[in-house]
């Protein structure tokens, strides 16, 4: 009889195959593995059931084991591997991750559009963390997110039908009209509403008159949601691939990253759409901070030159200009006492929908030292 040692070494093997199957587009092999890796795992980790002396190996055992039933979307194995494992006397540490696990099984559950109809366009969002209560939610906290949805399904549209980078102004009137949105009511115990991708029978902008109402919504939907698939895993590369403009690539990752959990108050972000009888679901846990135009994960090599500072500076936005064709510029001025000025050079991609929201407002700006001013890589709202 194999020892709990022996099939955890084994769950592990499949899970890597798992992996690189995966990441070689084979789905359906990756999901088989995956299933194998789950049932070789939790085998292992029912051997010390009632092991609760073998600590952390025990609370191990089942934290991986639980791990990859949510990788399958086995929620309520994993469910009962996480209560089973801290019924025990797991370390402070693991015992914590497996709190955060079960907070993923939870918030997949809300990703469920349950007794939804969804049509090929129509996706829904959810919300989850600190700010989300049963009755009430921070307004900031989903307002805020779904007004920036909005930004990225326009944006998308635009770039799918190939037209330059919008700086200024609103959408087209054209573009609203074939690409309008519509938001359903609020889901009962859970923030999650369904946004609607409808068209208002206006003629066909150019590149759509071979599509029918289904097929543009799609692809539209489907773009922005594998995009923010792959911010949330950090895949740069392919991404770049999906969003070659860097204008446009720049504005995404800036709007993804307003998107994005803070890691306090909103802990996940989800989205689901069905494809057939599938459901595609996509659950944003990179928080903001690991989020910035120059690179969507912490791994990223700094882009700067050897003679840039970075530096972070805060302050009051109390000018904006955008006369500039390739780039705006924007002062803060501190308060400080005497009030210090700081320029700040706008890359294409952020001026809009970015920066200009916070006219007026205390934020902290991050960026590269220049001659000219400090060249901006993050600006967000000041909390002090």
């Amino acid at each position: 009889m194999s020892t709990a040692r022996e099939l955890h070494t084994r769950a592990m093997d499949l899970a890597e195959a798992a992996h690189a199957a995966f990441r070689e587009g084979l789905g359906e092999k990756a999901e088989q593995l995956f299933e194998e890796a789950f049932e070789k795992e939790q085998e292992a980790a029912l051997r010390l059931a009632d092991r609760l002396d073998a600590e952390p190996t025990r609370s191990v055992l089942y934290r991986s084991a639980a791990t990859l039933a949510l990788h399958c979307n086995r929620l309520r194995d994993a469910e009962r591997l996480i209560a089973a494992a801290l019924a025990g006397e797991p370390p402070s540490a693991i015992a914590e991750e497996l709190r955060d696990l079960l907070e993923q099984v939870y918030f997949k559950r809300h990703l469920d559009v349950r007794g939804v109809t969804m049509a090929p366009g129509e996706f829904q969002m959810s919300i989850a963390g600190k700010a989300i209560g049963a009755e009430w939610a921070l307004s900031d906290a989903f307002v805020e997110r779904v007004k920036t949805t909005e930004k990225l399904i326009y944006r998308t549209a635009e770039r799918i039908l190939g037209i330059a980078f919008r700086d200024r102004g609103s959408a087209d009137k054209a573009i609203r009209e074939n690409f309008t949105l519509f938001l359903s009511p609020l889901r009962p115990g859970s923030l999650s509403v369904t946004f609607k991708l409808g068209h208002q029978k206006q003629p066909l902008l150019p590149g759509l008159e071979n599509l029918s109402d289904d097929d543009y919504a799609t692809e539209v939907v489907d773009e922005v949601v594998e995009c923010l698939q792959l911010v949330n895993e950090a895949n740069e590369s392919a991404l770049r691939e999906k969003i070659e403009d860097e204008t446009y690539y720049r504005n995404f990752v800036a709007l993804a990253k307003q998107i994005a959990p803070d890691g306090e108050d909103v802990r996940q972000v989800g989205f689901t759409v069905i494809r057939g009888n599938t459901e595609k679901r996509v659950a944003l846990r990179r928080v903001q901070e690991e989020i910035t135009p120059l690179g969507i994960g912490p791994s990223r090599p700094a882009p700067v030159a050897k003679r840039s500072e970075v530096v972070t500076v805060k302050g009051r936005l109390l000018f904006a200009d955008h006369r500039k064709t390739e780039k705006g510029r924007i002062e803060l001025v501190s308060t400080e006492d005497p009030p210090k000025t700081y320029k700040v050079i706008v890359p294409e991609g952020m001026m809009s929908d970015i920066v200009r929201p916070l006219w007026e407002d205390t934020v902290a700006v991050t960026g590269r030292r220049t001659r000219r001013g400090i060249m901006l890589d993050d600006i967000r709202p000041a909390n002090d």
